[in-house]
């Protein structure tokens, strides 16, 4: 009962997501700046999220065995040493700085999961309530159920997005350690003594949110990415507030 609970309301969830980033609900929004961002760009955004960032049900278990094994990595010296060893002398250098690019590789599966606890918190609640599958999708039912987690969580989750966003927006910061880790990634699965199957799966996992945040960002100048930021920051905090007003 709990996982159905908890798939109903991650598809309530991207629901919700589908419906606040749509150029109509974006037009309604007071102050917003519009003008520097496309409208395609709101629609690429919008997948990235959907895609990346808050996936199905069905993918989430998947990811989450992915992001622990990568976390395992990191914290095995006997493995990162591995990676660093196999360098060679010419690559001394990029072999040094393998395990900082991991450990941004894990940041941003950190982040990703981090964000996600929303969706944990309103399962909780709607355990609590002891509501159905049927009262989650329900989208007025929905929307009572995220005003009853207190606005100062709701920050915390945006903050993190927010946080997230700036990570994968600094472009140059993210080609470098996505060459890192594609190297570490080749090495590793080289290793298949060392490093199983389920290990390159975490890695792999990290490596594809960076580069489809990277291929969303190579698109945009950096006052569109200013505006994009702005823009969600915006959709985010109206969104919630949204759903204290009167209908």
């Amino acid at each position: 009962m709990e996982e159905s609970l908890r798939a109903a309301v991650i598809q309530a969830y991207r629901q919700s997501l589908l419906e606040r980033y749509d150029l109509a609900y974006l037009e309604k929004i007071p102050g917003l700046q519009l003008a520097a961002i496309e409208e395609a760009t709101v629609y690429q955004l919008r997948a990235f999220f959907l895609n990346h960032l808050y996936p199905e049900a069905s993918e989430r278990a998947a990811l989450d065995g992915a992001f622990a094994e990568l976390k395992n990595v990191i914290a095995s010296p006997r493995k990162l040493l591995a990676l660093i060893g196999t360098a060679g002398r010419s690559l001394f250098k990029l072999g040094t700085l393998i395990p900082s690019a991991l450990s941004a590789g894990l940041h941003t599966a950190e982040a990703v999961v981090d964000i996600r606890k929303l969706e944990n918190r309103l399962t909780e609640e709607a355990r609590k309530l002891g509501w159905t599958v049927a009262q989650v999708q329900d989208t007025d039912l929905f929307k009572e159920l995220v005003r009853r987690i207190p606005r100062r969580e709701i920050e915390r989750f945006r903050k993190e997005l927010n946080k997230l966003f700036l990570d994968l927006a600094n472009r140059e910061l993210l080609r470098t350690t996505l060459g890192i880790m594609e190297d570490a990634r080749n090495r590793m699965a080289e290793r298949t003594d060392l490093f199983s199957a389920s290990e390159l799966a975490g890695i792999d996992h990290g490596l594809g949110i960076m580069k489809a945040g990277l291929d969303l960002f190579n698109q945009l100048s950096d006052e569109q990415i200013q505006a994009v930021h702005q823009g969600v920051n915006a959709i985010e905090l109206h969104w919630y507030d949204a759903l204290f007003q009167p209908a």
